[in-house]
């Protein structure tokens, strides 16, 4: 079932990051199926942080629906906020070696290893070079398996308020939308941060097979033009000028 992709774990943030843009369907009937047939398949996966992040998808989506219209931008920033809050400070609470599947271990390398070259980080290339060095890490991790840990090791804390501030500046777009009644770009991120929790979802060299479901819909998320307010379904009202 993997198919083009390596294995389960990435075939699960594939999905679980698309299933945002497939809640945008407007028939009801379709978009019902449409979703249903995407959770059916990441709990095919057995990933279990594409799970998770499903799992909060989804509730975002309810509660955005049934929050009022007035309350919708800063739910949005706390929902966001809260899952992206919970990725950074899951490997920053010391978790044994072993723990969920040994990231304890990927983690608290990747943070020794940032604290040798803090503000540039190891570079880009860090992750897939490690097999050619003997050490605890060599052959075993591909990546940080979480987006806070991936940014500093390789990047450092230049890389990191750079990202950050894409971050902020997508949120911004996704409260605009959220209170115009569109939750897409809302509920994206915060799949986004939940899937980041173990996985490294949302790349700038190594992760070209999430392009279509993570830097497009963000992109346009941030560069497309807002509706206006009060419109059906969220959507642009068309003004007719009169010929006369």
């Amino acid at each position: 079932m993997i198919g083009i992709f390596t294995d389960g774990n990435n075939l699960g943030q594939y999905l679980v990051l698309g299933l945002p843009s497939v809640m945008l369907i407007p028939r009801r009937m379709v978009r019902a199926a449409g979703i249903a047939v995407v959770l059916f398949a990441i709990v095919w996966t057995s990933s279990r942080s594409s799970l998770a992040a499903a799992a909060l998808a989804c509730g975002m989506w309810v509660l955005m629906t049934v929050t009022p219209s007035v309350l919708r931008r800063p739910m949005s920033w706390g929902l966001v906020g809260a899952t992206g809050a919970v990725m950074i400070w899951w490997p920053l609470s010391t978790p044994a070696d072993d723990a969920l599947t040994n990231r304890g271990a990927i983690w608290r390398h990747s943070l020794d290893a940032w604290g040798n070259t803090p503000w540039f980080g190891s570079g880009s290339n860090w992750y897939s070079v490690l097999p050619q060095h003997v050490g605890s890490l060599g052959g075993f991790a591909f990546h940080g398996h979480n987006q806070f840990v991936h940014t500093l090791a390789t990047g450092g804390l230049i890389f990191l308020f750079l990202v950050a501030a894409m971050f902020v500046t997508i949120a911004w777009a996704a409260s605009q939308w959220s209170a115009r009644g569109i939750f897409q770009p809302a509920t994206l991120l915060v799949a986004l941060f939940a899937s980041s929790t173990l996985e490294v979802s949302f790349g700038f060299v190594d992760r070209a097979f999430l392009l279509a479901v993570t830097v497009l819909p963000l992109m346009f998320a941030v560069f497309a033009p807002l509706p206006e307010h009060g419109s059906r379904r969220g959507h642009t009202k068309q003004r007719v000028e009169s010929t006369a």
